[in-house]
Order: structure tokens, then sequence, then C-alpha cells
């Protein structure tokens, strides 16, 4: 962003467009939080519906390309992509999407295979991320990016269970 705009302190806004999507999930999991039975269908809808948000932001910004139309693409998708990635599933419904896929038994092993891919693909990213920036299409990586979105919700909502709930352990009068 700074360097299509030619001014770095647009580029360091986007803190704070982040940081009010992560207050406004804060606030909608107070709304929210009693839909225990939906919370997968809930999660996979929500997230299609940011995603298909940012797939429009993501081709609007490859046809309109004046600073202040770059400016408000920019920070309406960062909104949008910080409440998917970081409000929605880390506050809104404290859930990890692999409950909705494996058992109980399996989700421990899943979990420390999740955090070594997730390592290796934040190298990965940042190194996609910094040559699409010197190749200047960063525009395209938006688009991807929102699509990825897409194919998550939309696994998550045809592939995906219902995890169990907890079961109440027996107490001594039974």
């Amino acid at each position: 962003l700074g360097l299509e705009t030619g001014d770095i302190r647009s580029a360091v806004l986007m803190w704070l467009i982040q940081a009010i999507a992560m207050f406004l999930s804060s606030f909608l999991n107070k709304k929210i939080e009693s839909r225990q039975n939906s919370v997968r269908k809930d999660y996979a809808r929500l997230l299609l519906s940011i995603a298909i948000l940012e797939v429009a932001i993501a081709i609007l910004s490859l046809i309109l390309r004046t600073p202040v139309q770059t400016m408000v693409l920019i920070t309406c998708f960062v909104f949008f992509y910080a409440l998917a990635k970081e409000g929605i599933p880390r506050i809104l419904y404290l859930v990890s999407v692999y409950r909705f896929f494996v058992e109980d038994k399996d989700y421990r092993k899943l979990a420390g295979m999740n955090f070594s891919l997730n390592l290796m693909a934040g190298l990965t990213g940042i190194l996609l991320a910094a040559y699409l920036v010197h190749k200047g299409s960063w525009r395209i990586a938006l688009l991807a990016d929102a699509i990825t979105f897409i194919v998550y919700g939309g696994a998550i909502y045809i592939f995906g269970k219902d995890a169990k709930a907890p079961q109440a352990s027996p107490t001594k009068d039974q």
C-alpha cells in the first residue's frame, strides 16, 4: 500500500483497522455465543460471506486504481480479512476448526501438525508476498487470498461434522 500510494502512513492505518475488526468480533461474541448447536454451519456461512466480499473487493482493486480508491478498497479488505482470520475463529466462536473434521482422540496430534505447518506456511507466505509486491502484482494476491477463504469455508460446511458436546461425568448417586 505504501508503494502504491507513495505514503507509508496509510499502511500503518491498517493496524488500526485490524484492531477495530478484533473489537467488533469480541462484541459479536456476546451476541451469538449461545448458538452452540449450529457453530459449524454458522462459522462456515460467515466465513463464506466474508470471502465473497473479499473476492468482490479484490476484483474491484484490479479495476479501480486511483490512490483514494485503492485506500478505501484495501481498508475494507483488511477489515474483513482480520474479521475472518483473526477475529471470528479466535474470539467469536472460540473454536479450532479441526474439531469439525476429526475425533477428539486425534485432535492433539493434528493440532501439533497444524502448528508446524503454520510455521512453514508463514515463511512461504512471507516469501511469496515479497515476490508479489516486488513484481507489482499484489492485487492478484488479494484475489488468491480471498479465494482460499471460499475453499476453507466450503470445506467446513460440506465436509465438516459437528463436534460432540462434552459428556457430563456421572455423579455418585447414579
